[in-house]
């Protein structure tokens, strides 16, 4: 089974269940949080010298990503839920829906620096959260004609 990048199979996706969609968002969610508190820890170690600083800043940065992740992963599934209904699930729209998810929270939270990171995140969040659901159910996010 080939990677789907643009569209997706709408009989195979019909299968996946909001259970599905929960768990997917639940690994886009605690994962970063796990990844950063490794990273603080990391950077923490005495050898790391200069770097250390920088490593454990963005492990800190991205233990505190539930703060605002939510905002992004609750719509993200109900846009993914749709996308995968009209076959256009795959992993290109999924992650142009979380960048453009991303700089609408950057520009309701009036952040200067947000549009370049929440556009960035909002894609990353959105291409883990679309992973975890491809890995949790391969057999229903396949191109059109595989199912």
């Amino acid at each position: 089974m080939s990677l789907p990048l643009f569209a997706t199979s709408r009989a195979a996706s019909r299968t996946i269940t909001w259970g599905d969609y929960a768990v997917a968002m639940l690994i886009g969610f605690a994962l970063p949080v796990a990844i950063g508190a490794v990273l603080f820890m990391l950077g923490a170690l005495p050898f790391m010298g200069e770097n250390g600083s920088v490593i454990a800043g963005v492990g800190g940065f991205l233990l505190f990503t539930p703060l605002i992740s939510w905002a992004g992963l609750i719509p993200g599934a109900v846009v993914l839920f749709v996308l995968l209904r009209l076959g256009w699930g795959g992993l290109a729209p999924a992650v142009l829906v979380g960048a453009a998810i991303g700089t609408a929270i950057a520009t309701i939270l009036g952040s200067a620096f947000g549009f370049t990171v929440f556009t960035l995140f909002g894609a990353g969040f959105a291409a883990l959260a679309w992973g975890a659901l491809r890995r949790r159910r391969p057999d229903a996010l396949v191109r059109p004609g595989q199912d």
